[in-house]
């Protein structure tokens, strides 16, 4: 992670593919994983592809599940903090290339970039020479699976190395695990009271990325994150989405909203 908070603003403009919160919210949780997105939205191409390549999506799907239980097993003593940190730094060693997929901005001078580099802590890195994606993958689910609030909000952006691999890419199995662990644990986040759970989750059903789309549910969820957030974004938000949905559906996503704010409530209850 960045040493501070002006070093972090710099690596989200340094690293190519990099997401953060902020990004998320503006596009929608648009690169939530890019490619396991993209993904997800070819599944019957990509078991096409595989056939042709001579891979079945089967046994592809198979060897991941067991590349992350294996995984899983041997990191299950290590406290969730821990796995948190090890699975962020692991993963920013993926997206970044151990530092050298860097894209700076248009227009610097050399002696710009070069504050920009050190600033931004990317050359500091220390990075394994190999890393198994799998294994970032079973620790950032372990962390989120203990109740890490910053590890169920940001799995998908901790696991999408993942599927930088063309295996993984062709894994509608894994894919499909990708989509249930991501939503799994925004609802996990939300019950323990998370405003910005709430808001991911309206982003995801207004999108259709991580679950298939649903405006009424994307209207309840952004409508509670509105009631416990008190921002003026709601308001903006809800206008946009209400135009899909007649008065009818929005004052019962109102309702189904008020039931969100409870801790123990689910995603069951509109949209019927």
């Amino acid at each position: 992670m960045s040493k501070n908070g002006f070093a972090a603003g710099i690596a989200a403009l340094l690293i190519v593919g990099c997401v953060v919160a902020v990004v998320w919210r503006q596009k929608a949780q648009g690169v939530a994983s890019h490619s396991a997105t993209e993904a997800a939205g070819t599944n019957d191409a990509s078991v096409a592809r595989s056939g042709r390549l001579g891979l079945d999506s089967r046994e592809v799907g198979r060897s991941s599940a067991l590349a992350i239980k294996a995984s899983a097993e041997s990191i299950k003593d290590v406290p969730p903090e821990t796995a948190l940190a090890q699975a962020q730094v692991l993963s920013r060693c993926i997206r970044t290339g151990g530092g050298k997929r860097i894209s700076m901005p248009e227009g610097l001078t050399v002696a710009q970039r070069q504050q920009l580099l050190a600033s931004s802590g990317l050359l500091d890195m220390k990075c394994p020479e190999a890393i198994d994606a799998y294994k970032v993958y079973a620790l950032a689910e372990h962390s989120a699976e203990s109740g890490n609030l910053q590890a169920q909000l940001d799995f998908p952006v901790l696991v999408e190395g993942v599927f930088l691999s063309q295996e993984a890419r062709l894994d509608t199995e894994l894919i499909a695990k990708f989509k249930r662990d991501s939503m799994r644990f925004l609802e996990m986040a939300r019950q323990a009271g998370s405003a910005e759970a709430l808001l991911r989750i309206s982003e995801n059903y207004d999108a259709g990325l991580l679950v298939d789309k649903d405006p009424m549910k994307a209207y309840a969820y952004c409508y509670a994150w509105g009631q416990r957030s008190v921002s003026a974004i709601a308001a903006q938000r809800l206008t946009t989405l209400g135009r899909a949905l007649s008065p009818t559906q929005i004052l019962r996503a109102q309702q189904h909203a008020q039931t969100l704010l409870m801790p123990s409530a689910t995603q069951e209850g509109v949209g019927k």
